[in-house]
């Protein structure tokens, strides 16, 4: 395999997917939240061996899509029946 398609391929992986801090950074939320909702099975990730836990960008944003919430009740925000 040539250097270009490796670095190609690499770089390609690199756009798609995020570390822990990436993600905490782009969610604004600090790196605890995201290895709670991690350890919680909250969030989806791939994890390679003992490797570092990698987030795939489409997987998140399939994540956040279903997170959703949608204001139906005069302005208040709603999470599983709950007001917060």
């Amino acid at each position: 395999m040539s250097e270009t398609k490796t670095n190609s391929g690499k770089a390609r992986l690199i756009e798609v997917t995020m570390l822990e801090s990436e993600l905490a950074e782009a969610l604004g939320v600090p790196v605890s939240t995201v290895k709670r909702l991690r350890y919680e099975g909250e969030i989806p990730y791939v994890q390679i061996g003992r490797g570092r836990p990698i987030y795939l960008a489409e997987s998140i944003i399939s994540w956040l899509k279903r997170k959703e919430v949608r204001d139906t009740d005069n302005g208040m925000a709603k999470d599983n029946g709950e007001y917060f």
